[in-house]
């Protein structure tokens, strides 16, 4: 009888930000673990929240009545891994920069209300079985949101800063929020039109790319990217990684549910879609092998999925893009929108600023932009940044978007 454990240890300090000011501050040690029993081609699983006896796990999974999951694959014969990583600063030296930088915002920026908060956490990953080596990794990153708008706005948040990764240099995260701060109170008009637009992020194109590549649509032809294999789709800017472990941004895991190392690998490389993820189960189906993509939580089955899309950086910091250019949207924030399956782009803009050579204009009143995918990353992309300005990873993107307004 084969079987497996997944450990998952979280060890936060968290602190918050509320009515301008830091309002709590909150330690949590949160233990979570799973098991699975291989048997008579069934797995067994079982969870549990707290401490526990490996043993008694195992017979949770056993106990009569589980109902088990059909499987037909073969498991994993990964030798050990550990991947270990210290914090480059106790977690009391960092929470106090991180206080004196908010005051210190909080005195530059006097007529801005501020939230957020600020985790700091170190995540520990175990993986035993009867079938594999070892699996451990670890290490501490600080993730923290700061919302900030003028007293008195009726907006939900006029701007934001988001800090992300193991680098806990403050100063770095506010030089590129700097902008958009001085901007706030300014105004400025903006015609509809196809014009350069900043995307700030670009968690909407992971979004689509990651349901897009999952391989039972992939392979069953309803996905934009089935049959595309090996085929230029993107700009030849254009590169995305499946990132699992990359200490250096605070990425820890390297290995998936199901105890196969994950390798980073590159999903489009030069504008050509050139791999497929794989889990176990859907790797067997497609006569291959596993990439390491059985993502799986303590308490959920295994699914295949992405770790974290990330888009390769280009040459040109984030702000040095715009300056030669006449005039330019600049996204700050942008929700409640969709890219469709026709991969049809179009998402109204909360916080949008007109730059004209580098410099802010003014917030311009309520629009949308519009594209499609394969064009905004494609004949219409004008660059990639060098750097991101929403955490560690996600480089901006510049390029020409219809511009409507509301």
């Amino acid at each position: 009888m084969q079987h497996d454990l997944l450990k998952i240890h979280k060890d936060m300090t968290a602190l918050k930000i509320q009515g301008n000011k830091i309002s709590g501050l909150q330690t949590q040690k949160i233990q979570k673990s799973a098991a699975r029993v291989f048997k008579g081609g069934q797995v067994y699983s079982s969870a549990f929240v707290g401490s526990i006896d490996d043993q008694a796990l195992l017979g949770k999974a056993e106990h009569a009545g589980n109902v088990g999951i059909a499987y037909d694959y073969a498991l994993p014969k990964t030798a050990g891994f550990e991947s270990t990583h210290i914090a480059k600063e106790s977690r009391g030296s960092a929470l106090n920069r991180f206080k004196d930088f908010f005051h210190d915002l909080q005195k530059q920026y006097p007529h801005l209300y501020w939230s957020g908060h600020a985790n700091f956490t170190k995540s520990t990953r175990y993986f035993t079985s009867s079938y594999t080596g070892n699996l451990h990794t670890s290490g501490e990153t600080v993730e923290a949101t700061l919302l900030y708008k003028q007293f008195g706005s009726a907006d939900f948040a006029e701007g934001w800063m988001f800090i992300d990764g193991p680098d806990y240099d403050f100063n770095k995260f506010y030089a590129k929020a700097e902008p958009l701060l001085k901007a706030v109170g300014q105004k400025a008009a903006i015609d509809s039109k196809k014009m350069p637009v900043l995307l700030m992020d670009n968690w909407s194109f992971m979004e689509r790319i990651a349901q897009d590549m999952k391989p039972e649509k992939f392979h069953a032809g309803s996905t934009a990217l089935s049959g595309k294999l090996g085929e230029q789709v993107f700009n030849s800017q254009v590169s995305f990684q499946d990132v699992s472990l990359n200490p250096a941004k605070g990425r820890f895991r390297g290995f998936d549910g199901e105890g196969v190392l994950h390798t980073n690998p590159m999903v489009f490389e030069n504008g050509t879609f050139s791999k497929v993820l794989y889990d176990l189960r859907q790797a067997t189906k497609a006569n291959t092998q596993s990439t390491g993509n059985g993502l799986r939580s303590f308490n959920t089955g295994v699914n295949c999925g992405v770790h974290e899309l990330v888009l390769a950086p280009g040459k040109t910091p984030v702000w040095e893009m715009i300056k030669s250019l006449p005039e330019c949207l600049v996204v700050a924030m942008s929700y409640g929108g969709t890219i469709t399956e026709q991969w049809e782009y179009s998402y109204p803009v909360q916080v949008g600023f007109l730059f004209r050579h580098g410099q802010p204009v003014g917030r311009v009143p309520s629009v949308s932009v519009k594209g499609l995918f394969k064009d905004i990353l494609g004949k219409d992309l004008i660059a990639i940044s060098s750097d991101s300005f929403s955490g560690s990873f996600s480089p901006c993107v510049l390029t020409q978007m219809e511009v409507v307004g509301h």
